[in-house]
């Protein structure tokens, strides 16, 4: 998806034709940050059904975007579940380097200490987890 065809369409969208009081999509976290941050400069709800990131959920920042999708943020109470039911205590995370991911695995460690689980390792890659994953492998990890 490319981000800046999507604004455009968003811009070409609203400033013309009959007055818009709410938008519906884009249906990908990567091109709903653009619309989302610029939605409130015309008051304009948007609602989406593709948006998974955890960085999108922030009402500061996104304060009309609305989307129908479980965030990865909302899942963490079940990770923390199936940690528990097995009685892992140590784990290890490993996510891709971008802000959507970031964010998701630093709200899982925040969640997964207050629960008394100790992360052992965070790590994260760009374009192969290979390196990342034969670490975790090397430390014994849950």
């Amino acid at each position: 998806y490319k981000t800046f065809v999507t604004t455009k369409s968003f811009f070409d969208a609203v400033t013309s034709g009959p007055t818009k009081i709410a938008t519906f999509g884009p249906l990908t976290s990567v091109c709903s940050k653009p619309i989302a941050s610029i939605t409130k400069y015309w008051n304009l709800i948007t609602v989406t059904s593709g948006v998974a990131s955890a960085a999108l959920i922030n009402r500061n920042i996104y304060p009309y975007l609305f989307t129908t999708e479980t965030t990865d943020i909302t899942l963490n109470p079940i990770r923390i579940s199936f940690l528990k039911r097995y009685n892992w205590t140590r784990v290890a995370t490993i996510h891709y380097i971008e802000e959507n991911d970031e964010t998701a695995a630093k709200n899982f460690i925040a969640d997964a200490t207050a629960q008394n689980i100790t992360l052992i390792t965070s790590e994260a890659f760009v374009t192969d987890p290979v390196a990342q994953v034969k670490s975790i492998k090397v430390g014994d990890i849950n």
